[in-house]
Formats: structure tokens, C-alpha cells, sequence
């Protein structure tokens, strides 16, 4: 049996987080039986065993590291090129750097990556919503996917990490934010209209979280 935290609150329904640190969070309606609570976490067994491993892993990017890209996984590999290059199964970058001079230069490919993609991206499923923005702005921000001040959207460059069903929820998400600026009822209606999977991918971004450095 995973080793877990448990934290009840007055929410509907169960779920699972895995931490940065590798910890396993249970959380879980104030009613809910303890013997319906651990079914639960077996059933996610070897779900949370990848994530814990996904995290592990990642909490230090050096060269041989197995690096997530819009939803395929890369080797991080040493190249004589002089910033980072992505191939079929590789992102290139220069060889001999220091651990942190390798995290910068990720960042650095994450954010040009995000710039040339999302704000393309946005427009595309813009139309596809009927709902306009006025500008698209990419940050580096570890704490939220993204955000939206009016009409005017902001991503973080991290969402290069997850898959392209993900990232589409989130800007689906904030799009749906310029006409309800709340997470009220009516919100969560019109991002399941257009994003109908909204709750597997946020589960999914959960897990890239770990990802962030």
C-alpha cells in the first residue's frame, strides 16, 4: 500500500496529488470512508508510482536526462551547437555545462519554443470558441499555467511540458475567463463545451507540474 497524506475538505470528490518533494497527497470528501479512500489509491497504484518515478527523476536535469515536450519525451543530449536544437527523440544542447547553465538553457528553449507555438495556437482556438483576446503575452511562471486580466492572456513557457490536449485546456481556460472571470457554474459549462476531456487533462497537468525547475 502507497504511503499517503490525507487531507479531507467539504469537496465532492476524491483525488491524488504527487509533489515536488515526491510525496503522495490523498484528497477526499469529510464523509468519505477510510476502506473507500484506500480502494481508491490502489486502483491508482500504478499511476502514482510513474508520477513519484516522473519526479524523482527530474529533480536534476543533467545530459542523459529524459526531458517532456508537448507530449513525447526527449533525452537531453550534449551537441556542438550553441543553443538548444530538438530532433526526433532529442533536445540538443551545448556540451559541458554546469548543472545550472543546463537549466537555463532549457528555460531558454521552452520560452522560444512557447512564443513561436501558443500565441499561434490561441488564435487558432479562438476561433474555434468565438472568443477574442487582445494580446498573448509568455512568462516564465512556476506557480500557474496561466492568467487573464481582462481580454489579455499571459501562458507560462512551462506549458511546453505537457501534452498538446493539456495545453489546449488551458487556453481554452483562460479564453473562457474574458466572458466569466470566476469558476463559477456557468465557467465550468462552457470549458467542458469546448474542452469536453478538461478533467483528465487538468489531472495530466498535475503531473507536469513536477516538471517545473
Amino acid at each position: 500500500m502507497i504511503n499517503y497524506q490525507l487531507t479531507r475538505s467539504k469537496r465532492k470528490t476524491v483525488c491524488i496529488v504527487v509533489h515536488k518533494d515526491a510525496s503522495v497527497e490523498v484528497r477526499a470528501p469529510l464523509k468519505m470512508k477510510q476502506a473507500e479512500i484506500d480502494s481508491f489509491v490502489i486502483s491508482k497504484e500504478s499511476w502514482i508510482n510513474k508520477a513519484v518515478a516522473k519526479v524523482q527523476h527530474i529533480k536534476s536535469i543533467e545530459y542523459g536526462s529524459v526531458f517532456p515536450f508537448l507530449g513525447n519525451d526527449y533525452t537531453v543530449t550534449a551537441h556542438s551547437s550553441n543553443t538548444a536544437i530538438i530532433t526526433e527523440d532529442k533536445i540538443c544542447i551545448p556540451a559541458n555545462l554546469e548543472d545550472k547553465e543546463i537549466v537555463l538553457c532549457l528555460n531558454s528553449f521552452l520560452m522560444n519554443q512557447a512564443k513561436q507555438y501558443i500565441p499561434k495556437r490561441v488564435r487558432e482556438l479562438s476561433e474555434k470558441t468565438g472568443i477574442s483576446c487582445s494580446s498573448v503575452l509568455i512568462n516564465s511562471a512556476k506557480t500557474h499555467w496561466g492568467s487573464c486580466t481582462k481580454d489579455r492572456l499571459h501562458f507560462s513557457c512551462h506549458l511546453m511540458l505537457a501534452d498538446k490536449a493539456a495545453l489546449d485546456y488551458v487556453i481554452i481556460h483562460e479564453l473562457v475567463h474574458i466572458h466569466h472571470p470566476n469558476h463559477s457554474g456557468l465557467f465550468w459549462a462552457e470549458v467542458k463545451k469546448h474542452c469536453p476531456d478538461y478533467i483528465n487533462c487538468r489531472n495530466r497537468l498535475k503531473l507536469i507540474g513536477s516538471y517545473t525547475f
